[in-house]
């Protein structure tokens, strides 16, 4: 019920052309819910079901989806709960910093790395 609920409200603010299917050996793993902007793509969900947890899949996966954001000369924001430890540390080493920080939420975002210039003497 709760998450039904939380579907709806999401769906109400999120496009749904970013909510996927994760696979494992085309094994369904969890899903992945992003928004692409145009100058963020806000993470708004990412869950794996509790097989797949600890093995390092959705650190390849924020990985993959931040990837992609830098190449596009994106930042990738996204919410979570303070007390969500295990997602709050992979947040952390993946490289994602504190903008805000709520009784309940804190705002994380990981800035896209500038894209090298080169000049050359004519």
């Amino acid at each position: 019920m709760q998450q039904q609920a939380q579907h709806q409200q999401w769906s109400e603010l999120w496009s749904s052309k970013g909510n996927v299917v994760v696979e494992f050996d085309g094994v369904p793993a969890g899903r992945i819910w992003t928004a692409w902007g145009t100058s963020d793509v806000r993470l708004v969900d990412i869950t794996l079901l509790p097989a797949f947890r600890g093995a390092g899949l959705g650190g390849r996966l924020l990985g993959n989806i931040c990837e992609a954001a830098n190449i596009a000369g994106l930042d990738v924001r996204l919410t979570v709960a303070r007390d969500n430890t295990a997602a709050l540390a992979l947040y952390q080493r993946s490289g994602f910093v504190m903008e805000e920080a709520g009784a309940v939420f804190l705002s994380l975002c990981r800035w896209h790395e500038p894209t090298a210039v080169v000049v050359h003497e004519l």
